[in-house]
């Protein structure tokens, strides 16, 4: 079994830990669980609709300046896809027919916030893919979407680096390829 190391967030006690999940209980009445999803992986909406897949700058940027959700591997690796899960746009994470599974949300920006401990200490490097479809920081750096718009450009989202214990939070454009993690409703 894969020991995980971070620490818990104020107001927080640890419930269960695993490989694939931290599952947390907020010390208040009445007992909030929160359960946080490894990176995602998925092909496809909840509604069954599959999530494009950009292979080059190209598709990469169309879809972004189209405002359509898409999702590729770093550098379209598969084992890249199978060590780190699927780059997400924007677009594809605010998708009306739903990124998340039933029963699951992507977290939003205060969400995030509460969670930047776990993270930071059960984080897979993962890099971005640009809004120009250029990759990089792969094992440098993560960076993780919320589901919270900043305007019409800009959408919050963490920033962790491997080098620092400090955890960013920017708005960065749309169109930037990132992780994208969920808390079990």
């Amino acid at each position: 079994m894969k020991t995980i190391e971070f620490e818990i967030p104020k107001g927080f006690t640890v419930k269960e830990t695993n490989s694939e999940k931290v599952i947390l209980h907020m010390i208040e009445e009445p007992v909030k669980e929160i359960i946080l999803s490894g990176n995602l992986s998925k092909e496809f909406y909840r509604n069954g609709d599959p999530i494009p897949y950009a292979y080059t700058n190209d598709e990469w940027e169309w879809y972004g300046k189209n405002r359509i959700g898409c999702r590729c591997a770093y550098n379209n690796s598969t084992d890249n896809l199978n060590k780190y899960g699927y780059l997400y746009n924007w677009y594809a994470v605010n998708d009306p027919r739903g990124l998340a599974s039933e029963g699951w949300h992507v977290p939003s920006d205060e969400e995030l916030k509460v969670l930047s401990g776990i993270l930071k200490k059960n984080i897979l490097f993962s890099g971005y893919r640009s809004n120009n479809g250029n990759f990089g920081s792969l094992t440098y750096n993560a960076y993780f979407w919320s589901s919270t718009e900043h305007s019409s450009t800009p959408a919050w989202s963490l920033y962790l680096s491997y080098n620092s214990e400090d955890v960013y939070r920017f708005n960065y454009v749309k169109t930037n390829g990132f992780s994208v993690r969920c808390i079990k409703d």
